[in-house]
């Protein structure tokens, strides 16, 4: 390989953000480029930052609706969530983005086991478990409604810069928070509280009612979690600006989760004092 066609391709690193937006644009706009780097560095020359960047993008929702639970306790309803689900969450979602993250990184994408492990369940529950937490909190409703969309639609976009960057991603994070929605939709429908028990009070947990809507629900979660990967992938795949627009949409989604939970952006929604309903 001539030195000067070498000098002209950047080689990615783990520690720079800019390498992980980099390979985020050949994800969903510029595949081609890809090849020219692995050309280059070879063909898993770009494994540990595309495991990185897809581990971030799959759990840092997550990681930081919880965290900020535990900067400012005002974000759930301690009297309905137990103060140790956010704390536990959070070292979760952390343990889950590193295990992620080698596994991507090190694994084949031949390998159907390779982001998979330590077993499905434990991204499905946590996502269920995220979906409910947020949406029973002081920023549920609409809000609640709106980190849940972002969190899927972030999910179902790792699909396609996987595929794209021959690496596996974990959509079951997806099918996780589409259940837990779906639980407390149907919750507030039936004014119970059954199918998610866990972390917290006074639930009637699994009872045949609550094991009815649970299964009912991961049914619902995991054909709307294919639905919503297939037209993610259609919209980047057939659409000449879709990658571009997905681009956009995964920083501006990290962006304002950040704002909204770190720096305070919550207090927009909140109604003013005079207003307030007291809980």
């Amino acid at each position: 390989m001539p030195p000067t066609e070498t000098l002209s391709i950047h080689r990615l690193r783990a520690i720079n953000l800019l390498d992980w937006a980099r390979l985020l644009w050949w994800g969903l706009v510029t595949p081609d480029a890809l090849k020219a780097y692995q050309k280059v560095y070879g063909k898993k020359a770009h494994k540990w930052v595309a495991g990185a960047l897809i581990s971030t993008i799959l759990w840092s929702p997550i990681f930081i609706v919880m965290s900020a639970t535990l900067m400012n306790n005002r974000l759930i309803q301690v009297d309905v969530i137990l103060p140790l689900a956010p704390i536990a969450m959070t070292l979760a979602s952390a343990v889950m983005w590193l295990i992620t993250w080698v596994l991507i990184a090190t694994l084949d994408k031949g390998d159907e086991n390779a982001s998979y492990n330590p077993n499905n369940i434990l991204p499905f529950a946590i996502g269920g478990l995220f979906s409910y937490i947020t949406l029973m909190g002081m920023l549920g409703g609409i809000t609640g409604l709106l980190v849940c969309l972002l969190s899927l639609i972030l999910v179902g976009t790792c699909d396609t810069i996987g595929r794209r960057l021959k690496t596996n991603t974990e959509g079951m994070i997806g099918v996780g928070i589409f259940t837990g929605v779906f639980v407390v939709i149907a919750n507030a429908l039936f004014n119970t509280r059954h199918g998610i028990a866990i972390f917290v009070k006074n639930a009637d947990g699994f009872s045949l009612i609550g094991l009815a809507i649970f299964v009912i629900s991961a049914v619902l979660g995991f054909v709307c979690m294919a639905l919503l990967t297939t037209w993610i992938e259609w919209f980047i795949e057939r659409t000449p600006i879709g990658g571009k627009v997905m681009f956009v949409i995964v920083i501006l989604s990290l962006a304002f989760l950040i704002w909204q939970y770190y720096l305070g952006g919550w207090h927009i929604f909140q109604p003013p004092v005079c207003c307030a309903i007291p809980h």
